[in-house]
């Protein structure tokens, strides 16, 4: 049974590109082939890969997604027990509005606060999420362990990366190629 998490599939996909190149070259290495059946060989192997490769990537891709959905829900979900789901509805609709009516992101810090000093977990969470939505710094509490953990995951596969994250994140998914060495998915540049 394939591991279908995403270190999982980062590891079928550096595998896949490990018995590319094993396999060209042991095609590379038979003598016993003409050059036309090297090249046929190796256009087999190629297009082998190749389609395993963009089954992987698109396996990739979905548990990226998936798993950026449940941290962001986990991040920015808002249940408190004692409100009826109609009543938690309207609160959250409430405070998000009073979050996009903020015109600076120090009328976001301000509201944040806001919630903070008064115990409003409704306007806190609605401030955090719109802030997060759009890119508004130093409105985040990062030190939230379920804020923290979407920011660090965004970092590493794709949502607020650097050019350099994307560069390795864009290495690491690349299609299988004779002789070539990938760093693994999560490794850094350097």
């Amino acid at each position: 049974m394939a591991d279908n998490s995403i270190s999982g599939i980062e590891s079928q996909m550096e595998r896949n590109r490990s018995q590319y190149r094993s396999a060209t070259e042991a095609v590379n290495a038979n003598r016993n082939l003409s050059a036309e059946g090297r090249r046929s060989e190796l256009a087999r192997l190629k297009n082998e890969a190749d389609q395993k490769h963009e089954q992987l990537k698109a396996s990739h891709k979905q548990a990226i997604a998936s798993e950026r959905q449940r941290l962001y829900e986990s991040a920015f979900s808002y249940r408190p027990i004692s409100l009826s789901p109609a009543e938690r509805e309207k609160s959250y609709r409430d405070a998000y509005t009073l979050a996009e009516a903020s015109k600076t992101p120090a009328d976001l810090q301000r509201l944040a606060a806001r919630a903070i000093r008064t115990n409003d977990s409704a306007l806190e969470t609605a401030v955090a999420q719109f802030a997060f939505d759009h890119g508004v710094d130093g409105v985040l509490v990062e030190d939230d362990p379920r804020i923290a953990a979407l920011l660090e995951f965004d970092a590493t596969y794709g949502g607020r990366a650097s050019a350099q994250a994307k560069f390795v994140r864009a290495l690491a998914l690349s299609a299988p190629s004779p002789g070539s060495s990938l760093p693994p998915a999560h490794a850094p540049l350097g």
